[in-house]
């Protein structure tokens, strides 16, 4: 594939008449092995599903997800001589204040998945398409549209592909490989 580039100087910027949004295609190899009735063993038959992607900024990425991380939940706890609350925070020894407790069972569950899920929450973000349910109706949630991509058979390899691209949209590393093995 080749690269038309084009350059623009702002001196200055107009609402709606600049984009930095970048848009592309990625494209996963979808493999089927089925029996092959004039042979004796199987044949392959190979498909490929283009998927229109846009680029995320990742730190915008990374604020939204802290917004819908778990939170555990508080107990009471009490300060005791020489503990972080004390010396660090410096609370009173032998008062009583709220924690958070990261060793409830309920909330490291939820946030193992929830960490679990980082790489299904980007690649979802990046993809460029409506999504919708067999009535026709239109899904919005994180959940569901993971749940739908499983479904379908979707593997990690694919989900890698869709991030290795959108890391591409806007990415010198492909020219800069280029440039360091000397290739036109």
């Amino acid at each position: 594939m080749g690269i038309k580039e084009k350059s623009l100087v702002l001196t200055k910027f107009v609402e709606g008449k600049v984009k930095f949004l970048s848009t592309g295609m990625v494209t996963l190899k979808i493999t089927n092995r089925i029996p092959d009735p004039e042979k004796d063993g199987d044949v392959e038959e190979v498909s490929y599903i283009s998927l229109p992607i846009k680029s995320i900024g990742m730190i915008e990425f990374q604020e939204q997800l802290e917004k819908e991380a778990p939170v555990p939940p508080t107990k009471l706890t009490t300060v005791k001589e020489g503990s972080e609350l004390n010396t660090d925070m410096g609370l009173a020894v032998g008062s009583i204040t709220k924690v958070f407790d990261v060793t409830d069972e309920d909330y490291r569950k939820e946030f193992s998945e929830y960490h679990s899920d980082f790489n299904w929450r980007m690649a979802i973000s990046a993809l460029d398409m409506e999504w919708e349910d067999k009535e026709g109706s239109p899904i919005i949630e994180f959940k569901r549209k993971k749940e739908i991509l499983e479904a379908s058979g979707i593997t990690g390899h694919h989900l890698d592909i869709i991030i290795e691209g959108v890391a591409r949209l806007t990415s010198e590393r492909e020219r800069m490989a280029d440039f360091l093995s000397r290739k036109k």
